[in-house]
């Protein structure tokens, strides 16, 4: 497995839209901005995996991108279909040195 750093955990509701909010301290930790910007994601098993856009090169990696706004990012909508999550319900999140975990319960 690849070495992913220190692990620091937040739980996070899943909101209308199947969107999360990713708290602002986390995303400074990584330079993205709240206000507006992009990550990149992909998805395995039970977790989503988002990166944020300087530390992954389109061409080179699997990942989709997607907008964060305000601290708000959508998720996948047949990740949330395949993992049978509702509104309401609990993710957490994963902080490591190289991105941030979304992990279905």
């Amino acid at each position: 497995m690849k070495y992913i750093g220190k692990i620091i955990g937040y739980p996070t509701k899943l909101f209308v839209n199947n969107r999360i909010y990713i708290p602002k301290e986390y995303l400074h930790f990584y330079g993205i901005s709240e206000i507006n910007d992009e990550l990149f994601f992909k998805t395995s098993d039970r977790q989503l995996f988002y990166q944020p856009s300087y530390l992954c090169r389109k061409e080179a990696h699997p990942y989709k991108s997607c907008s964060i706004i305000g601290g708000l990012v959508t998720l996948p909508i047949s990740w949330v279909r395949e993992h049978r999550l509702k509104h309401g319900d609990i993710l957490f999140l994963l902080g490591t040195t190289e991105g941030t975990l979304v992990i279905a319960k």
